[in-house]
């Protein structure tokens, strides 16, 4: 064998055929890999937003069942000569120089305006406790407001209302998406179920059920007692009495699945004052 001639074939390199087999083997790999890593993200996404979903549930559910346990009914009604003397929280606001306190005040003598031309034609002003649940919905007064400014003129008691209504977004199917919101009304009035400052508290549920524990005779088996889908403490029955315990239910639809697949979750609110406070 001549050795420049072997020499000269050594340096020719690749063929072209080598060449295509060598790129296909590369392409092959890189659309393996590309499509784990495709899939390794979509997982991330789903399990994330799986865990957001949780995290919303767990924190909305949470407070429901927290502020529904300090549901309460007071006897009486609180006439308008009841009610603190604005003027007189006006004056002192005034003589402290606090402009905070000064303009709530303000706004509550606006209130109490009104007040009174409602009660010179005849009506009296009253405060309304009360319970009031329906299958989908829930209203009723509560020791559950949080003050989150530091000359906030309010007390812990509360109108507060869970209710689902519909949003003007709409998800994958084409659908309108369904929200659970929470009202809360810092002032009560002569309406539990209106009035306050609405928010959204789950963006997206398919559906939100509320019952409520209707205790029986005293002797029977678990008291004789059954879950109704309405409850209203200012007439019938049950007037003046609250549930013992209310169960919460809410399906969602699945995160990053088709939305016909759905997901259930249920808790229960024990109420700690099933009676009237007569004081």
């Amino acid at each position: 064998m001549n050795p420049a001639r072997h020499a000269r074939r050594r340096d020719r390199g690749f063929t072209l055929t080598e060449v295509l087999i060598a790129v296909a083997i590369l392409v092959s790999m890189t659309v393996v890999l590309w499509g784990a890593l495709g899939i390794s993200y979509r997982s991330r996404d789903q399990m994330t937003r799986s865990f957001d979903q949780f995290q919303t549930l767990r924190q909305a559910m949470d407070r429901m069942t927290r502020e529904l346990s300090t549901a309460f009914i007071a006897a009486h009604g609180n006439r308008k000569e009841n009610l603190p003397d604005p003027k007189s929280l006006l004056e002192a606001a005034q003589g402290a120089g606090n402009s905070s306190v000064e303009d709530a005040v303000n706004r509550e003598l606006d209130l109490q305006t009104q007040q009174a031309e409602a009660d010179l034609q005849g009506r009296d002003h009253y405060v309304e406790t009360a319970f009031v649940g329906k299958n989908d919905e829930v209203h009723f007064t509560a020791l559950a407001h949080i003050r989150t400014q530091p000359d906030e003129i309010s007390s812990d008691q509360c109108e507060i209302s869970y209710f689902v209504r519909t949003s003007k977004r709409r998800n994958l199917d084409g659908r309108l998406v369904r929200e659970l919101v929470r009202r809360e009304d810092i002032t009560l009035d002569d309406d539990v179920e209106d009035g306050g400052v609405i928010y959204t508290l789950i963006d997206e549920v398919e559906d939100v059920k509320f019952e409520f524990w209707r205790p029986g005779q005293e002797g029977d088996e678990e008291d004789g007692g059954r879950w109704v889908n309405d409850w209203d403490s200012r007439k019938g029955e049950l007037r003046g009495t609250l549930p013992k315990r209310v169960k919460i239910t809410v399906t969602v639809p699945r995160p990053g699945t088709d939305e016909r697949q759905t997901r259930t979750f249920t808790t229960q609110a024990q109420i700690m004052m099933t009676q009237v406070l007569d004081y």
